[in-house]
C-alpha cells in the first residue's frame, strides 16, 4: 500500500497543506551580536504528537505544559554535531550540575505577526559575571518540560501527570556550523532570543 506521501503529487499540494516549524536564535554579548537558525530534536516532535493523541477528562486536575518548567542553558562543546535524539549539552557551563547554569532572567511571549503565523519567543540573560573568567560559548539549548520524558505515548493516552522536565529540545551548536565559537565578555550581560515559529507553507 502506498504512504500518503506516495499518494501526492507536487501539484496537488494547496496552501495550508503543510505546516512548517522553525527555530531563531540571536545572542547578544556586548559587541557580539549572532543572529541564526537551531536545530530541532526528537522530544519536540513526539511533544506535539502526544498532545494532538491525549485524552483525558479534566476536573481539579493540574495540566504540566511545555513551560510549566522551562529554561535556557550554555555550554563550551565545540565538536559534537547536533544528532537527532541528541539529549543535553555536551559540556554545560559552571553549573552546579548539568545541565549548567541558568539565565538570571527568563521571560517568555507569544506572536501572531501575520495570518498564519504563530511564535512563542523565550528571551535569557545571564548578568554580566554570572558566567565568569570569558568561558567559550560553542553550544546553547532550550529545555521544556515534555510529556512521558520524550517517550511517543500511545494513542488517546490520559497520565496528565506522566512528564519529565526540563528536557532538552532545540540546539544550537557551533558544531553544526551554526555558528562560530566565541568567548563571553563577562563585563556584559549575554542575552539570548529563541524564536520558535509555526507556519502554514
Amino acid at each position: 500500500m502506498d504512504s500518503a506521501g506516495d499518494l501526492l503529487r507536487e501539484e496537488d499540494i494547496m496552501p495550508n497543506d503543510t505546516i512548517k516549524i522553525e527555530g531563531f536564535v540571536e545572542i547578544r554579548n556586548g559587541d557580539t551580536v549572532i543572529k541564526v537558525k537551531n536545530r530541532f530534536v526528537q522530544t519536540l516532535l513526539q511533544y506535539i504528537l502526544n498532545t494532538l493523541s491525549l485524552s483525558a477528562t479534566i476536573n481539579n486536575v493540574t495540566i504540566r505544559g511545555p513551560m510549566n518548567s522551562y529554561n535556557m542553558y550554555v555550554g563550551s562543546d565545540t565538536g559534537t554535531v547536533t544528532a537527532y535524539n541528541t539529549a543535553a549539552l555536551t559540556s554545560p557551563l559552571v553549573g552546579p550540575g548539568p545541565p549548567g547554569t541558568a539565565p538570571t532572567t527568563i521571560v517568555g511571549s507569544t506572536q501572531n505577526p501575520s495570518d498564519g503565523v504563530f511564535r512563542i519567543i523565550i528571551t535569557a540573560t545571564w548578568n554580566a559575571g554570572t558566567l565568569p573568567g570569558n568561558p567559550t560559548i560553542g553550544e546553547m539549548a532550550l529545555y521544556k518540560y515534555v510529556w512521558a520524558a520524550g517517550n511517543l505515548k500511545t494513542f488517546a493516552w490520559s497520565a496528565l501527570l506522566d512528564g519529565s522536565g526540563p528536557i532538552l529540545t532545540t540546539r544550537l551548536a557551533a558544531a553544526d556550523g551554526a555558528f562560530t565559537p566565541f568567548a563571553i565578555n563577562s563585563a556584559n550581560p549575554l542575552i539570548i532570543v529563541w524564536t520558535i515559529q509555526l507556519s502554514f507553507v
